[in-house]
């Protein structure tokens, strides 16, 4: 399970830096529309996530000791927790407000991939992180 949510973290740094760079893709699947405008994208926005994906897949390695040691361990703790919670927020928070109370963003293709994949998926990493660091 570690390698996986390894590579799961790790794919999805690289996704975010392919976005980054400029990528073509399908923007009705990863941003939402409120009030039937679409949310404002520039591709340079991704690479600060594209940045902090990176390092929580470092986190989570050091963590998960596949890694060696690295510099100052504590730090790469706090962040690992800071990430999980992030991630658990992120889940549940899409679960709960984006479908549960219906709120925020309108029907589309993002509500129905955010339902099957985005949010459950946060929850599955900020669980992982939380576990790894039990």
């Amino acid at each position: 399970m570690i390698y996986l949510t390894l590579a799961i973290f790790f794919a999805i740094a690289l996704f975010h830096v392919y976005m980054g760079l400029g990528g073509k893709l399908n923007q009705h699947y990863v941003l939402p529309t409120i009030n039937g405008k679409p949310l404002p994208f520039h591709s340079l926005a991704a690479l600060p996530v594209a940045i902090l994906l990176g390092l929580s897949t470092v986190a989570f390695a050091h963590e998960a000791h596949v890694t060696g040691p690295l510099m100052y361990s504590i730090l790469w703790e706090r962040y690992l927790w800071l990430t999980g919670m992030a991630l658990l927020l992120r889940g549940m928070g899409g679960l709960i407000v984006f479908h549960g109370l219906n709120r925020i963003i309108d029907p589309g293709l993002f509500k129905t991939w955010d339902l099957r994949l985005y949010s459950p998926l946060c929850i599955y990493l900020g669980t992982h992180c939380l576990i790894v660091l039990s």
